[in-house]
């Protein structure tokens, strides 16, 4: 869960979350989705303004699964 405004980044600056498995290698998975960043298309912010991004091995289905 990110909080409104976190990370503080402004302009052209970015952040971006990459997942990697204990091998050092981007994790598989069936959307072949390997990094979510502030620039990501159909992110959905809470009303308050931060951002929960779930990461997990089944799909969450409904409204969560929006993003797949």
């Amino acid at each position: 869960h990110l909080p409104a405004n976190w990370p503080p980044v402004e302009g052209r600056s970015f952040w971006s979350l990459t997942m990697y498995g204990s091998d050092s290698f981007l994790v598989a998975n069936p959307i072949e989705r390997y990094a979510i960043g502030g620039r990501t298309p159909g992110l959905v912010y809470e009303r308050d303004g931060s951002l929960l991004i779930r990461l997990q091995c089944t799909d969450p289905g409904g409204a969560a699964a929006l993003m797949s």
